[in-house]
């Protein structure tokens, strides 16, 4: 859903976005899946530990959780447009690896 793509002789792929309102987090999670470190602090593919007696009492969840908002909270104010420009002020030519 991040981008679309053109049949034919004019055809290729075009973001679905304006890059002002496409964020990394966005982009990461149409790509890799969720953006938490274990699966049971994700947001959006939340599965339970298998050997996890009590996830109220787990502080190994407690600190994942605290990562995965820190991650989320760096990714989804990070958009597209933003990325360049703060690449142009470095002198850096654009570019992605993903």
């Amino acid at each position: 859903g991040v981008v679309h793509s053109h049949r034919g002789k004019r055809g290729g792929y075009t973001l679905r976005e304006i890059p002002q309102e496409l964020t990394l987090g966005k982009i990461l999670r149409a790509i890799d899946g969720p953006l938490a470190p274990v699966p049971c602090v994700s947001a959006s593919g939340y599965e339970p530990c298998e050997d996890c007696p009590s996830e109220g009492d787990c502080l190994i969840r407690i600190a994942m959780k605290e990562v995965r908002e820190a991650i989320s909270r760096v990714l989804d104010l990070k958009t597209l447009d933003k990325l360049l420009l703060q690449g142009s002020r470095t002198g850096q030519e654009p570019m992605f690896h993903i």
